[in-house]
């Protein structure tokens, strides 16, 4: 573990990615980023502007369809939503783009000033640095992320394995069954 809380709003968050089509992943990148690790729902930045887990203004928060108080945001699962909205409008307004998205998740929707788009002279964002420190935060916990479970109940490490003995007797005995239930049927 990385940092002390970083599980601590999985469900929120896995509900958050569903809904607004978002990987989990990057979601947490935000928070571990914005919140500067500590994943305090209560952490206050730029002056006061910006709150919680993914330090949302409620002004970002409205522009995303997601209107919120100041005292709404310190709610973590308010601010998770109201951030996921906020990154979601972001990332549809840089047409899927997800590094372009975040630019302007930290800087607003200024694609000449490099928040949003490519600066043409550098060939990166204005702010390229918070970018990157969210990608890596996300591999982070993209890495954590365990194998999907196939329907034997085996964890899926990739390779294609034969069933177990055990389920295949019974897939075949289920098939055997079947084929002799439909002769029984076709001579009645």
């Amino acid at each position: 573990m990385r940092w002390a809380h970083e599980h601590d709003f999985d469900a929120i968050v896995n509900a958050a990615a569903s809904d607004y089509a978002i990987e989990p992943a990057l979601i947490l990148g935000v928070i571990a980023h914005e919140s500067a690790g500590t994943f305090n729902p209560a952490i206050v930045g730029d002056d006061g502007a910006s709150i919680g887990l993914m330090q949302v203004q409620p002004q970002a928060a409205a522009d995303a369809g997601y209107p919120v108080t100041v005292e709404q945001l310190k709610d973590a699962e308010t601010n998770i939503y109201a951030g996921t909205a906020y990154l979601a409008k972001q990332i549809d307004r840089a047409n899927g783009d997800v590094n372009a998205g975040l630019s302007a998740y930290n800087g607003g929707w200024r694609p000449s000033l490099g928040f949003g788009a490519v600066l043409p002279a550098t060939g990166k964002f204005k702010n390229q640095a918070y970018v990157d420190s969210v990608q890596s935060k996300a591999d982070y916990f993209r890495a954590q992320v365990p194998p999907p479970v196939t329907d034997t109940g085996s964890v899926d490490d990739g390779t294609d394995q034969a069933p177990p003995p055990a389920h295949l007797a019974l897939l075949i005995l289920t098939g055997a069954g079947i084929l002799g239930l439909v002769a029984w049927l076709a001579l009645r």
